[in-house]
């Protein structure tokens, strides 16, 4: 799949993106590829950090939590759990006060919960981490997703 979706990403015109909700989710996207296919946490944390700097112009919070979340992410798999443990608290404090608005909210928060459970367990929180992946069952009953 992350293969499929690096040569689709690969294919788009970035240039060519004007939208400004396309430019967050190709950047949003491009990241959580990277994290996947094991690029540099260098690269990883570039690719991040221009969807934080892009999203401050458009102030989509979804986006500031993918952005943390995989952040989070390449710091873990780099072995910095201290560092991943910052940015998965931040992302931990906010994504309950985030209000779905579309099924596309519905699949973006999903994402970061399962993110940060995984993250909680691999480092023994398994409260924290069973908190996370309740919610996730919680939103997938409200929003009927299966």
């Amino acid at each position: 799949e992350h293969d499929q979706l690096q040569t689709i990403l690969k294919n788009i015109p970035f240039d060519e993106i004007k939208d400004s909700q396309l430019l967050l989710e190709y950047y949003y996207l491009q990241g959580f590829v990277m994290i996947f296919q094991n690029a540099s946490l260098m690269d990883c944390l570039f690719t991040f950090e221009k969807l934080l700097f892009e999203e401050q112009k458009y102030t989509s919070d979804i986006y500031r939590l993918l952005a943390f979340t995989g952040i989070g992410m390449a710091y873990a798999k780099e072995g910095e759990i201290e560092k991943a443990e910052f940015y998965f608290n931040k992302v931990f404090k906010e994504i309950y006060l985030y209000t779905i608005r579309s099924m596309e909210d519905t699949w973006r928060v999903l994402n970061v919960v399962f993110h940060c459970g995984v993250f909680y367990a691999e480092k023994g929180d398994l409260e924290t981490s069973d908190a996370l992946l309740k919610y996730a069952i919680s939103i997938c009953s409200d929003n009927h997703v299966t």
